[in-house]
């Protein structure tokens, strides 16, 4: 999502743009070179003990093609200040915002050319029925202008249209000591954006593994070019957890996770510049602000 300064009004003009171009790169010859607009970039916030950031993809737009976990710190006061606000709201989800005075890039964030950035720190997501602008122009961040350091790099995939869904539920499951997290593994249009927290960390995967983040399966069939229209994981929030059973990299015994918070479900932004792909029967993005 695009901030409309200066220097990406023009972008983000053709970028949530209104016809299949939207897609394609500024040039078409083949000795153009690849750029991605430093812009704004909204994260989903997980976690109290170990701070991780993942980063809502947007399929057709060059800049926010991407994957991004990250594992991140803030400074003590601001840390404090935001579990204080989420232990008062506990079913809403939190998101982080690089500043529109501090653009950068994923590939920054990635090669770690940019190990810190200014950021803000939101309560919910202001329910739009497109997204033409950066979400929160209009809203008061519950944090303003944090320094926000990279610790590592956790997942990272750049996505493309010859990538195929997998033909289960697969997910991305990482964490750190007794806090785990989950994020659905992408592909393209049509696909659907969702990360969960587990309410603790599975006893099956050791420390290390939990950190470095595998990949597990739910045994529920995908059939090619569809995704579902609503949250497919069982229901379950901040003080009821949900017993779940995956399959480790898709294979072997079931395995059981818990679920935990579900921060986020969302196909309509994931989706864009293309219609959202449920249209009416999508549940609404994160929770209001």
């Amino acid at each position: 999502m695009i901030m409309p300064t200066a220097s990406t009004s023009d972008s983000m003009s053709r970028s949530y743009g209104h016809s299949p171009a939207a897609f394609e790169l500024a040039h078409s010859d083949h000795s153009s070179v690849i750029i991605n607009e430093p812009s704004q970039h909204a994260f989903i916030m997980m976690g109290r003990q170990t701070l991780f950031i993942c980063h809502l993809t947007m399929y057709g737009m060059e800049e926010h093609n991407y994957q991004l976990v990250l594992q991140a710190k803030l400074p003590p006061d601001a840390m404090r200040r935001y579990i204080g606000d989420r232990e008062r709201h506990p079913n809403s989800t939190y998101f982080l915002g690089n500043s529109p005075h501090d653009l950068l890039t994923v590939p920054d964030m990635q090669t770690g050319e940019r190990r810190c950035f200014v950021a803000d720190v939101f309560r919910g997501i202001p329910q739009l029925k497109k997204y033409v602008s950066w979400p929160w122009k209009d809203q008061t961040p519950i944090i303003r202008d944090v320094p926000l350091l990279i610790e590592r790099v956790v997942y990272f995939r750049h996505l493309a249209t010859t990538l195929e869904a997998p033909t289960m539920l697969t997910y991305a499951l990482f964490g750190s000591g007794n806090e785990a997290h989950m994020t659905s593994y992408q592909t393209k249009i049509p696909d659907f954006d969702q990360v969960v927290s587990l309410a603790e960390a599975p006893t099956w995967l050791t420390g290390t593994q939990l950190q470095s983040g595998v990949h597990v399966s739910i045994n529920t069939h995908r059939a090619p070019g569809t995704i579902p229209c609503s949250d497919p994981l069982p229901a379950s929030d901040e003080t009821t957890a949900t017993t779940c059973m995956v399959k480790y990299r898709g294979t072997g015994p079931d395995r059981p996770i818990k679920i935990g918070y579900h921060h986020w479900f969302c196909t309509k932004i994931a989706n864009d510049p293309e219609p959202d792909p449920c249209g009416g029967q999508s549940a609404p993005c994160g929770t209001p602000p």
